[in-house]
């Protein structure tokens, strides 16, 4: 099996290149981390420089698969929306489009849990539920066009799946883990509905086996 996967060089694509390569699947990575992406090299990883936005540029680092992993996004809890949509939604078509082009079967889309969030606790959420489109910031409002980009524009051409995973943390989390261990090593941590709130968390190497 061969497989393409956009932002290679970030925290879940990393993984997902090294469960590959374990996997004996060939596989070209993209990224614009010249230094990770140098890492990631060996016998059956390619890394390729490009990014996401630079359609052109992109499809010059395409090429026939059995699938992509769509991974790259601008994911931050703040910035501009220009930035937000050129990456999340516009990123997303240009990876649709090249896959397309090249004939790809497959994209797996890699969305976001919080665009069921709805200001509220939830449990049990299933594929059914409605998604809340009062966005609680741009990054969720953007990982849902850009879901609605696949869903509308893969016209019929390629299969897709879209995965929504929440929380994840694990080896090269630069998000959660050290936000919580910048609070702790304060000396001071705020126990939430007192110490009873249920948070679900990922493990970034089982994300990476969902993808697979």
């Amino acid at each position: 099996m061969k497989a393409i996967i956009t932002g290679a060089t970030g925290f879940l694509g990393s993984h997902l290149v090294e469960l590959l390569q374990r996997e004996s699947w060939d596989v070209i990575a993209i990224g614009r981390n010249d230094v990770i992406g140098n890492q990631l090299i060996s016998k059956s990883v390619e890394y390729r420089h490009a990014d996401i936005t630079d359609e052109a540029q992109l499809a010059s680092v395409f090429e026939f698969a059995d699938v992509v992993f769509h991974c790259a996004a601008l994911s931050t809890d703040w910035g501009q929306y220009q930035a937000f949509h050129q990456i999340n939604v516009q990123g997303t078509r240009n990876v649709l489009n090249c896959a397309i082009n090249v004939g790809v079967k497959r994209l797996v889309y890699v969305s976001s849990t919080s665009v069921y969030f709805d200001y509220q606790d939830r449990f049990n959420i299933s594929e059914e539920h409605n998604l809340n489109q009062n966005f609680a910031n741009i990054y969720t409002e953007t990982k849902f066009l850009g879901e609605r980009v696949i869903i509308e524009e893969s016209n019929g051409v390629l299969d897709y799946v879209i995965i929504r995973p929440r929380g994840i943390i694990g080896e090269g989390d630069t998000s959660i883990m050290p936000r919580i261990l910048r609070l702790a090593r304060k000396g001071w941590f705020p126990l939430i509905n007192g110490g009873n709130a249920i948070l679900d968390v990922t493990y970034v190497k089982n994300v990476a086996h969902a993808l697979l």
